[in-house]
């Protein structure tokens, strides 16, 4: 549900112009800019995620881009916010440069964008056009537009922001049919994430192939510690990490290369605790990596889980006699009077 905050705008000063092109205005009409909805629940425990969202669960600061079109000259487009960054204060939210307000009858068109280092192109309005994406920041791509067609009385702009990148986390599922038979999963990566660029005025992603490597580490639910866990059999377990990817068709040469090392255990019981028997070792590496069978499509601002399911029914070792062989009769070489 969207939540709806009163912001008000820390005015900075107004910087001089000349007389001839003074208008009076008042506070009221400051544009300003309201706290942006966003959809929390698709947010990451990943520590790497606190330079997006500051504690990591709410966002701290985002920039603008903004026009206005006068009614004076329909023609001519100016840039009022020139990628601006817009910061959370205790009274609301503000940007440190000079303080726009709103003219009646004028076209407003403004985009708001979360993309730490990735550089953001613009067309020659001063609106973004394109947002470079390299894979290795795991920064969130946000990105909103709205365009105000402005009459009067005070108004907040209110960001929308939309996911354009795509998200990942892991399942392991242990599917053995013996119930002692457990498993470990560590060192799970994807080789070859792709690197991309979104084309704003069309709403796609051109993906660009890269070396880049993600870790997502061990299989474990756990944040305070590092080995991976013992999975029960028929039970599951997801990873701790979710990273970020590029949306795209990724098949072929671009197929999502996972790698991985699944070791199985029988865990048995030795003077009242438990011990685990390593029986087997699956490993999957960049040489032979696990490759899904179908080709795997990710959508933008949609949330996914591969799930690797290991293992399936056993043969128990049985043990049978197929025949005895018998005593074979012997006549004796010497005869007992």
């Amino acid at each position: 549900m969207k939540k709806i905050f009163v912001a008000i705008l820390l005015l900075a000063t107004i910087n001089a112009c000349n007389k001839a092109d003074v208008i009076e205005q008042t506070d009221s009409n400051a544009i300003a800019f309201n706290n942006p909805f966003i959809d929390y629940s698709t947010k990451s425990i990943d520590p790497s995620w606190n330079m997006i969202y500051g504690d990591p669960n709410e966002l701290k600061e985002f920039k603008v881009y903004g026009t206005v079109q006068k009614t004076v000259n329909p023609n001519g487009v100016t840039n009022i916010f020139p990628g601006v960054s817009v910061t959370k204060t205790a009274s609301g939210w503000a940007y440190s440069t000079a303080t726009q307000y709103w003219i009646s009858g004028n076209t407003y068109n403004f985009a708001g964008v979360v993309a730490g280092n990735n550089a953001v192109s613009v067309n020659g309005n001063g609106l973004p056009s394109g947002i470079a994406y390299d894979v290795a920041t795991q920064t969130d791509l946000l990105y909103d537009n709205e365009a105000v067609e402005y009459t009067s009385g005070a108004k907040t702009v209110e960001f929308t922001f939309q996911h354009i990148l795509s998200k990942v986390k892991f399942t392991f599922a242990n599917e053995y049919s013996i119930p002692g038979m457990v498993l470990k999963v560590t060192g799970v990566t994807i080789q070859n994430a792709l690197d991309g660029v979104y084309a704003v005025e069309n709403d796609k992603w051109t993906p660009q192939t890269t070396s880049d490597i993600l870790d997502f580490g061990n299989i474990l639910s756990d944040d305070t510690q590092n080995e991976a866990e013992y999975i029960a059999a028929n039970t599951s377990l997801s990873s701790k990490y979710e990273r970020l990817l590029v949306p795209a068709a990724y098949s072929g040469n671009t197929a999502l290369n996972i790698t991985y090392t699944a070791e199985v255990y029988i865990e048995q019981e030795e003077n009242g605790s438990k011990k685990y028997i390593l029986v087997d070792k699956i490993e999957k590496t960049a040489a032979a990596p696990h490759i899904p069978e179908d080709a795997v499509t990710l959508e933008k601002g949609h949330s996914y889980n591969i799930i690797i399911k290991i293992g399936g029914a056993l043969e128990k070792i049985q043990f049978d006699i197929k025949d005895c062989g018998g005593w074979p009769p012997q006549t004796p070489e010497n005869e007992l009077n």
